[in-house]
């Protein structure tokens, strides 16, 4: 009974801090703000830049918070790797031993710090210290390492079932040796993305996972088995036709041809969600970490006058570097030769045509130029995000280890990029050291995306990476870190169910406006399921909310709360619960139980006196 009347004088006391700071119009006089219930997007954010850590008028702040510093402030975040000249990393750099340039142009160092095995502190995730009632839900991680963490992806949407096991393989073989100090997640990607297993020291638990996991055809290559190409029609049709009537064979080679464009394009998009979903998921995660993607091929264009991905890609690199992700893409295939001179391959094409002669050389300059444009894809994203592409090597573990031992020891430099301009242009980051026995790798560059330009975002997708995020088969989002208390029904909440969300306000994209108030847009969503996953229905809520400088001084002490209810029937249900920042399209995402009982569906409320 004790126990109960805690709780609920603290939920009295949360609902008291909601009502005065978050419901009471600005003109009361008290220590409130003003906020309206919205479904229409906010409107774009001046970029002010309230971010947590290092600013313009305060870059000696601690760096704690990169992904909203780089969402609202504009800081581009590079992670260096210095090494010696047998590949040894170099410690004890400081920030004046380096030199940084976009597209020419020298940057101020304004954020500075060393991750590895000998660094003195970890970066610890911002947490709320206001206790919230109920029981308590939170996404912020609690896994924490020195140095990079690692995750790998294995990817059997664009891998052939042969490469897969041959890749599965080989993996078993590296983790055999690996020491217990590379703490390694590891994803699967089918028709959707997997969590196989979550970071782990383990090597024989992460063994067992890749040893377990089975190969799959995908339905979206057109030879999933990765053995002989098939073949649509053998050569004495395939003469006929040609003979007879070419009008036909042409509309069967372009319905082929246009119904394997579709499926790439499906496949493009799913890989491409696949990775922003994975951004999303590691971006709460502080610090460098190296996303090794096993892959057979990922190409960026299929046809130029209709389907060209190089956006979609640059998007997608953008959320991964903004995450601190480094992407380093392994080619399942090994030294891959032509298909055409395999000792299984026959002398026809897949429509029983010849390819001897003048015909086998367009052939293989076809598969040559798809090759090319799946490795240009990978280098790209490699690249941009500062990891490294491996493809056409049979050393396979070399290739992955180097990816794993990446980054074990790496510096941060971060700037505001003097140019202004977000035209969505690539530009080139340059590092250099005075030192000259110290070699560097770091991301060469990013492309300069507007960061409101979310609000911009086709509502459709908005909806999407929403509603994918809320999703129970996803792991939790961390791009927007918060804490949630969950309570049944009570009389003093009418009978409803409540969740008490307290957010992580340095992540949330304020402006201040010309009113003196600190604004802000979000979404909190409640999706409930069934205790066996069967979603039943969501509580969606959009606030605008409008602080007051002492509360919003207060709140980026205690983390900005909000209260959700919501109606639910006798019974057990899962929860999961998720806010987005409506101005940035920071996502988070945690699940959550709870279980109603009839007497308490049937609460009446606590009359007033």
């Amino acid at each position: 009974m004790e126990q109960q009347l805690k709780r609920l004088a603290c939920l009295a006391n949360l609902v008291v801090i909601l009502t005065l700071c978050v419901n009471a119009p600005a003109q009361s006089g008290g220590n409130g703000s003003k906020a309206a219930s919205s479904e229409q997007p906010a409107t774009a954010p001046q970029q002010n830049g309230a971010g947590k850590g290092p600013s313009q008028e305060n870059p000696g702040a601690a760096y704690q918070s990169a992904t909203v510093l780089k969402a609202t402030t504009r800081l581009v975040i590079v992670d260096v790797v210095a090494t010696d000249g047998k590949g040894e990393p170099i410690t004890g750099l400081t920030a004046k031993d380096f030199a940084i340039s976009e597209n020419g142009s020298p940057q101020e160092v304004r954020v500075f710090s060393f991750e590895g095995a000998s660094a003195a502190t970890d970066v610890a995730a911002a947490q709320p210290v206001v206790k919230i009632p109920g029981d308590v839900v939170s996404n912020i991680p609690t896994y924490k390492s020195h140095g990079a963490l690692n995750v790998i992806l294995l990817d059997s949407l664009n891998t052939t079932s042969r490469n897969q096991a041959s890749a599965r393989r080989q993996m078993v073989s590296l983790l055999d040796k690996l020491p217990a100090d590379h703490p390694i997640a590891i994803y699967a990607l089918t028709e959707k993305l997997q969590l196989l297993q979550d970071f782990t020291n383990d090597p024989a638990l992460l063994k067992n996972v890749v040893a377990n996991l089975k190969s799959t055809n995908s339905i979206l290559l057109e030879n999933p088995t990765g053995g002989p190409p098939p073949q649509y029609m053998g050569r004495i049709a395939a003469e006929t036709l040609a003979e007879k009537a070419p009008i036909v064979m042409e509309k069967i080679v372009g319905f082929v041809s246009g119904n394997n464009d579709a499926q790439t394009d499906t496949r493009v998009h799913a890989t491409l969600e696949a990775l922003n979903t994975l951004a999303r998921i590691l971006a709460g995660y502080p610090g460098r970490k190296n996303l090794i993607w096993i892959s057979e091929e990922f190409p960026v264009i299929i046809d130029p006058a209709t389907r060209n991905y190089g956006s979609d890609v640059a998007r997608t690199a953008e959320a991964l570097a903004n995450s601190q992700i480094a992407v380093y893409t392994v080619d399942a295939r090994g030294v891959a030769g032509s298909g055409f001179f395999e000792a299984d391959h026959p002398d026809t094409d897949k429509f029983g045509r010849n390819v001897g002669g003048r015909e086998l050389h367009a052939s293989i300059s076809s598969e040559n130029s798809e090759a090319i444009d799946a490795h240009s894809t990978m280098n790209n994203l490699a690249e941009t995000t500062g990891g490294k592409a491996f493809y056409n090597l049979n050393n396979f573990e070399k290739a992955v280890r180097q990816s794993l031992d990446d980054g074990s020891n790496y510096y941060t430099l971060g700037y505001y990029p003097t140019d202004k301009q977000w035209d969505g242009k690539f530009r080139k980051i340059k590092v250099k050291t005075d030192r000259a026995e110290v070699k560097l790798r770091y991301r060469l560059g990013y492309f300069a995306l507007d960061p409101a330009s979310y609000l911009n975002k086709d509502t459709t997708q908005r909806a999407q990476d929403f509603g994918q995020a809320l999703n129970l088969d996803y792991p939790a989002s961390t791009a927007l870190l918060f804490q949630a208390g969950i309570l049944p029904p009570s009389p003093e909440s009418h009978g409803k169910a409540v969740v008490n969300y307290l957010v992580d306000a340095h992540q949330i994209s304020f402006e201040k406006q010309d009113d003196g108030l600190q604004h802000a847009a979000l979404d909190y969503a409640v999706e409930i399921y069934s205790e066996k996953g069967e979603p039943l229905k969501t509580e969606v809520t959009s606030i605008a909310a409008a602080l007051k400088p002492e509360v919003f001084a207060r709140f980026m002490q205690t983390g900005f709360p909000y209260q959700k209810t919501f109606d639910l029937q006798p019974g057990s249900y899962v929860l999961r619960l998720g806010v987005r920042d409506n101005r940035t399209g920071l996502i988070g995402t945690v699940t959550g139980k709870i279980s109603v009982t009839a007497q308490e569906a049937n609460q009446n409320p606590v009359p007033k006196n």
